[in-house]
């Protein structure tokens, strides 16, 4: 007989073994097996979320870089429209004084007909007539005659 079962045993009828007692190892934990999967999952779990945090974040950043290069870009494409359009503004201001000080197609009918008799009369005066000479010097409105249209 073996030290774990005796003669007195409910197992044991006239000394051979009716039932043996099954000794059953002590039951592990269920969380010690577990356990290393968990951390490796959560390990694993981390690395991933951490790899696109880290781009996802360079992304973000690049994008803001990019964006501050565009706004400054834009305004200084503002500041030289803004420049370009206070020239032509300029330049509008000084063709409507123009405008304005232009003559009107009659002062400028008139003046052409004042220029025209007295060149005519120029002419007249620059030719002797009897007694009277010439007057020697006055040709203002013959000088000016070819540039009135």
């Amino acid at each position: 007989m073996t030290p774990e079962l005796k003669a007195g045993d409910r197992n044991v009828i006239d000394g051979e073994v009716v039932a043996a007692r099954v000794v059953r190892p002590p039951a592990r934990r269920g969380g010690v097996r577990v356990l290393p999967t968990v951390t490796a999952v959560l390990l694993l779990a981390t690395a991933i979320f951490g790899t696109l945090f880290v781009r996802e974040r360079s992304a973000h950043d690049e994008d803001r870089r990019h964006l501050r290069t565009q706004t400054a870009r834009s305004a200084q494409r503002a500041a030289a429209v803004a420049a370009e359009l206070a020239v032509v503004r300029a330049q509008r201001d000084r063709l409507a004084r123009a405008e304005s000080m232009a003559l009107s197609p009659a002062a400028a009918a008139a003046i052409r007909a004042c220029v025209r008799h007295y060149a005519d009369l120029e002419r007249a005066l620059s030719v002797p007539v009897g007694p009277v000479q010439p007057v020697a010097g006055v040709t203002a409105c013959i000088n000016a005659e070819p540039y009135v249209r």
